[in-house]
């Protein structure tokens, strides 16, 4: 069973308590989720220490390109969980980047979003996979 209730202030106050290290911990639990919810997509969501060395390596770019890629790869798998996620990977890049400017703001609405859409669609996974104990099958994209 994954988490479903991960609570948006707890993380943002943890977050800051312990200088970051929490949010780290979370973004190693949502990227290992992801993988799971989303498993046969054909997308991988890159681990903590990818992101860490990667975002190093490119001051920062990298954080940026993860969350569009976890924000666009949630989006486009909702629906195998008949779920309807309206924040895109773009949505969760235009929140950071607002985030340049408008010193922190962004980044919370960006975490916001990411943390209701891990919450929805674990708590589908949990009931689907109770239900049948399989990874649901990628739905057809029609062009």
């Amino acid at each position: 069973m994954l988490k479903q209730d991960r609570n948006f202030l707890t993380i943002v106050l943890l977050s800051i308590v312990t200088c970051g290290i929490y949010e780290l911990y979370y973004l190693y639990e949502i990227a290992r989720d992801t993988n799971q919810m989303c498993q046969g997509d054909g997308e991988e969501t890159a681990g903590l220490g990818m992101y860490i060395l990667l975002s190093i390596v490119t001051c920062g770019i990298y954080a940026y390109y993860w969350f569009y890629k976890l924000g666009d790869r949630l989006h486009k798998n909702a629906p195998r969980y008949n779920l309807n996620f309206t924040e895109t990977g773009s949505t969760i890049l235009l929140y950071l980047l607002i985030n340049l400017l408008s010193g922190g703001i962004g980044t919370i609405i960006a975490t916001y979003f990411i943390n209701r859409n891990i919450n929805a669609m674990a708590a589908a996974y949990n009931q689907w996979i109770s239900g049948n104990g399989q990874t649901p099958q990628y739905p057809q994209i029609n062009n």
